[in-house]
């Protein structure tokens, strides 16, 4: 397809071990560097640590990048990110979208989320009276 994907998240346990460690990091940089200097110097070593810390283990789990992020667990929110982040490049491989397009696809996605026949979704057709939305 040649399209951009939403990222994927790494599992909440992972995220906060990780922020543990780059923190853990920052202490341990701090107070061995604050013990033997009153400047600043530590504090500026402890943000160095911590950021070099994060980036490293950021790279290293990344392929425990595996779980959908909560925009997008179902279809809908999947499509959505998809078209999001690939709007440009659809619009050009269909020449822009035009009415017709527009009305077919709000169309597909109002039969789906609803439930409803095809036929009953029309311009004029109200969500509440005629498609049955609470």
């Amino acid at each position: 397809m040649d399209l951009r994907m939403p990222p994927l998240q790494r599992p909440l346990w992972l995220r906060l071990a990780a922020v543990l460690l780059a923190a853990m990091a920052g202490w341990f940089c701090y107070s061995s560097i604050a013990a033997d200097n009153a400047s600043g110097f530590g504090a500026f070593v402890a943000l160095f640590c911590m950021a070099f810390v994060g980036l490293v283990l950021a790279a290293l789990t990344k392929p425990f990048q595996l779980f959908p992020a909560k925009t997008f667990t179902d279809y809908r929110g999947l499509v959505t990110q998809i078209v999001a982040l690939n709007y440009a490049k659809l619009s050009k491989r269909q020449n822009s979208w035009n009415a017709t397009d527009i009305r077919n696809v709000l169309q597909l996605i109002i039969v789906e989320e609803l439930g409803v026949k095809k036929e009953a979704v029309t311009p004029t057709a109200n969500f509440v009276y005629d498609l049955g939305m609470d």
